[in-house]
């Protein structure tokens, strides 16, 4: 086996996969990137939904009182 072939048979396939390591970084990179923000967008959502339900226990507390009162007349 000459030394071309060699390096062909051993190098190019390492090549190859170093290349798709490369890419694949690259990839997961992004992919953490698009989560990041999904996990934000959901954090925001949640906020609000925290946020419509203080509103509404509130409410219904509000009104259970008004009933309250209006049962005792």
């Amino acid at each position: 086996m000459t030394t071309t072939q060699l390096m062909l048979s051993i190098g190019l396939p390492m090549l190859t996969i170093l290349v798709g390591i490369f890419y694949s970084q690259k990839g997961i990179a992004e992919l953490n990137s698009r989560i990041d923000r999904m996990e934000s967008r959901i954090e925001g959502c949640l906020d609000r939904i925290d946020a419509d339900l203080r509103q509404f226990f509130s409410i219904t507390g509000r009104l259970e009182g008004r009933v309250d009162s209006l049962e005792k007349r």
